[in-house]
Order: structure tokens, then sequence, then C-alpha cells
């Protein structure tokens, strides 16, 4: 099946924003989503009669789906669980004794995404205020 434009300016900003993530963190995703699904938890996009969906599949089982119709709606997601993989990574190098890890993970995040678009730092903010009401930070 021939990709479509709107998935090939998909893969275009998801590989400038990994780019941009890059230049950054200085740390790349293990595995930088794509089209295909690996069956093996790892997500992937498509577009499906003129919609766009994120999932994540293993062994057969749908775990999330996302449906979108703008382009963008479909890179902020990719983003998001990049920015927070990689996030993740330089906080678990560089971690600080005592301090709650999600202080260095959350932060980077807001950071990373805001860099690449101040809409998807805001987003990010409002996810991390909602978990830090249900659970504070303990440090």
């Amino acid at each position: 099946m021939a990709e479509s434009a709107r998935l090939a300016e998909v893969a275009r900003r998801v590989d400038e924003c990994v780019a941009m993530l890059h230049a950054q963190s200085g740390l790349r995703p293990w595995h930088v989503t794509d089209t295909e699904c690996l069956d093996a938890g790892f997500p992937y996009y498509r577009e499906e009669h003129g919609r766009l969906f994120y999932r994540v599949q293993e062994k057969g089982r749908t775990l999330r789906e996302d449906v979108v119709d703008d382009v963008e709606e479909l890179v902020h997601l990719v983003m998001v669980d990049l920015v927070s993989e990689v996030a993740g990574a330089y906080e678990l190098a560089h971690r600080r004794k005592g301090e709650d890890t999600r202080r260095q993970w959350f932060h980077l995040t807001e950071a990373w995404l805001t860099a690449m678009d101040p809409r998807w730092g805001a987003l990010e903010r409002e996810r991390q205020a909602l978990i830090l009401r249900a659970y504070p930070f303990s440090s």
C-alpha cells in the first residue's frame, strides 16, 4: 500500500522533532515510532478510512488506540511518548539521591516538548499537574 501524503508528513515531522530532542538531550529514543506494527508493545501509526490512528499492540491485543484527524495531533502523541522515554533515561543516568525521580523527569519532558511546540509544553504541564494533585512529589 502506498504511503499517504499525511503519513509522509507525520514521518517528516517526527524525524524533525527527534533531531531536536537529540540536540537538546544528547539522547535518542530506543525505537522511533513509525507505521510498522511490531506486535510487541511498541506504538505505531496508521491512516485508515481517512483518520489517523496511534496504536500499541502486543501479542495480538490492542493496548492503546488514539484516533485523531490532524497530522500535528498525531505528531504530538508520538512525541509525548518519545520525549518521556528520553527524559526517563536522562533522569536515570543523572539520578539525584533522595529526590523524587519525577522532578527531573517531568521538568525535562515539559521543557523538551515546549521547545518543539509551546502548546505541547502547556498540555504536558496540565497533565503533570493532574498527576501531582493526586500523587505529590515525595521530596
